[in-house]
C-alpha cells in the first residue's frame, strides 16, 4: 500500500507513523501528470485518511477533520479524487462501474472484477508475510480496523 508525500516531506501513516523508508515514491508520477497537463494523462486518487495521493486536493479538510491531520496529509493532488470509508472501497467502486460501463458499450457480459473468494486470498496472503491492518497494527483478519466479515458485506452489496 503506497503512503504519499505530506508536508513534511515524508510519508505517514494514518496514525502518524513516518514509513518513508518503506515507501516508493509513486507520488511523483501523479505529482508529474497533475502539473503536466501537456502531457493529456488524467490522475484518479482513492483516500480515506488524508495521508494518500489526491487528498492533496482536499488538504484543508484533511488539517481540520482527520485526526493528525496537519502531520500526514498529503500534498499530492489529482484530477479525480474519490473519497471513501476504506480505500479499497473507492477502488472496488471505480472497477464495478468500468466493468458496467464496458458491457453496455460492448453489449457483452465481463465478470465482477472481484470476488469474496479473491479478497480473502489476498488478505491471507498478506497476513502471511507480516502485513498488519493499517488502523489497528495488528495482525488480524482486519481491512482499516474492520473485521473481514464487514468488509465481505460491503463488497456483496456492491456485487448485488
Amino acid at each position: 500500500r503506497q503512503r504519499q508525500m505530506c508536508i513534511r516531506d515524508s510519508y505517514y501513516t494514518m496514525r502518524a507513523i513516518d514509513n518513508s523508508k518503506l515507501t516508493s515514491p509513486l507520488d511523483q508520477l501523479f505529482i508529474d501528470s497533475y502539473n503536466n497537463l501537456n502531457l493529456g494523462v488524467k490522475t484518479i486518487g482513492v483516500g480515506d485518511g488524508g495521508n494518500e495521493i489526491g487528498m492533496g486536493n482536499i488538504i484543508e479538510a484533511v488539517e481540520k477533520y482527520i485526526p493528525n491531520g496537519k502531520i500526514i496529509a498529503s500534498v499530492v493532488k489529482c484530477n479525480y479524487l474519490i473519497t471513501a470509508g476504506v480505500s479499497n472501497w473507492g477502488g472496488y467502486a471505480i472497477a464495478l462501474g468500468l466493468t458496467l460501463m464496458a458491457s453496455q458499450f460492448l453489449q457483452k457480459s465481463f465478470p465482477p472484477p472481484i470476488s469474496v473468494k479473491q479478497e480473502e486470498e489476498i488478505l491471507e496472503t498478506m497476513l502471511e508475510h507480516g502485513a498488519v491492518d493499517g488502523v489497528t497494527s495488528e495482525r488480524l483478519k482486519k481491512i482499516d480496523g474492520i473485521t473481514f466479515d464487514e468488509h465481505i458485506n460491503l463488497i456483496n452489496k456492491l456485487l448485488n
